[in-house]
């Protein structure tokens, strides 16, 4: 076994040029994919914090390394402080060969064991370069990075028409739901000024703050004085489209009356501060999946008055086209991302019918979305297996060399 700092240096230079150089931030890179987002616009900016990189340099992400961001750079250019510039030494190490190393688990593992900070957890140049592994001669490096970037290509296709389907699942999904909503409003339902002339006898429209209470969360960072309790929290990213990803849940410790005015309850409907376009504003009922649990300041919880809002009417009202509209028009907009606020979700327009028809609509969606709902639930299985596939794959290839690929792929 040999520590990864002879085969790969650490170079700190800054750019010291005029000229516009693309610049990556920790942001652009896919977790655990050695890829840059979908629809990431890579700026030709860098700032004096910026730390210039060539081809065949691998940058991996010093904050949370357990992401495992990491991306091979196929051009010169500047990126953030936060990623690390590993550049190997031609004569014995593979760019693509080291790219893979990174990604694998052996590597995450002692990245996050070696970090430093509870909330924020970092790692650095000096425990990456102790990393020990064994490292094949140049050719045989080359011939593994050929092989996954040919199995990990054929993995990502797959996975590509998975989550295709996966989102054409969500379009019918939304779909019924607005069709069932809008069959209830009648006339042209997804419009306000529709609305308004065509509401059902018994129907009103009400901002949604006059029928449930908006709670804020917690704001990391924060310091408190005496004792203190841990707790766990919920964070922008484990809110997801009508879901929850509840697979890493981070802790933080508060005062025990912070805890009391930040925990949620069953039936608060979660919606994240900002978001995709077509996901912001979409709320996810909460049913008490984690006791004590608190929720982060970008992430509000909604508590409907249960004797005049259902907690699932306003979880399907804002998946429907209603609420993707009002969202969408009402929404601060960035190039990649939108916003909303406490005032505009308390704003949102409610078509409020009596709770028995609620929760008749509510019976009928449910039939229609159960053989949907499994659907997806298969799918999602899959992706999370080819996923686990590929990790296992990359990390197979890097630890035993192509004799492990036998029977593998």
């Amino acid at each position: 076994m040999t520590r990864l700092k002879i085969f790969v240096d650490n170079p700190v230079e800054r750019p010291g040029t005029e000229d516009a150089l693309p610049y990556f931030a920790l942001e652009h890179i896919e977790s655990g994919t050695g890829r840059l987002l979908p629809g990431v616009e890579i700026s030709a900016a860098a700032d004096d914090t910026s730390i210039l990189h060539t081809s065949g340099d691998v940058r991996f992400g010093k904050l949370r390394p357990y992401l495992a961001k990491s991306l091979l750079m196929v051009e010169p250019g500047a990126g953030s402080g936060e990623l690390l510039v590993l550049r190997p030494r031609r004569d014995v190490m593979n760019s693509k060969y080291l790219h893979y190393l990174t990604l694998s688990t052996a590597f995450v593992e002692w990245a996050t064991a070696t970090s430093y900070g509870v909330k924020m957890p970092r790692t650095n140049w000096d425990s990456l370069a102790s990393f020990e592994c064994d490292v094949p001669a140049l050719e045989e490096q080359r011939a593994v990075a050929a092989f996954l970037d040919a199995e990990t290509a054929r993995i990502d296709a797959l996975l590509a028409e998975q989550c295709d389907q996966l989102d054409l699942i969500e379009e019918h999904r939304h779909a019924l739901v607005s069709r069932a909503v809008g069959a209830r409003m009648g006339g042209e339902w997804s419009s306000l000024a529709g609305a308004l002339e065509s509401l059902p006898q018994g129907w009103k429209l009400t901002p949604l703050r006059f029928v449930a209470t908006i709670q804020s969360g917690i704001t990391l960072g924060k310091k408190y004085e005496g004792a203190l309790e841990e707790h766990p929290y919920i964070r922008v990213a484990n809110v997801q489209d009508g879901d929850l990803d509840l697979e890493t849940v981070t802790t933080i410790e508060v005062p025990e009356d912070v805890a009391r005015r930040h925990e949620l309850r069953p039936g608060d409907v979660l919606m994240t501060e900002g978001g995709d376009n077509d996901k912001l504003g979409r709320g996810t009922v909460w049913n008490d999946e984690i006791v004590g649990c608190l929720h982060q300041n970008h992430v509000f919880a909604i508590r409907p008055h249960r004797s005049v809002l259902r907690p699932r009417y306003l979880a399907a009202l804002t998946t429907s086209a209603w609420g993707r509209a009002y969202f969408t028009a009402t929404a601060h907009q960035t190039t990649n991302l939108a916003s909303t606020n406490r005032s505009k979700i308390g704003g949102f327009p409610i078509p409020l019918p009596p709770v028995e028809e609620q929760d008749v609509l509510l019976r009928e969606l449910g039939a229609k979305l159960e053989d949907l709902d499994e659907v997806r639930s298969e799918l999602s299985t899959q992706v999370q297996l080819l996923r686990e596939h590929r990790q296992a794959l990359i990390t197979a290839a890097v630890s035993g060399g192509l004799e492990a690929l036998q029977g593998v792929a």
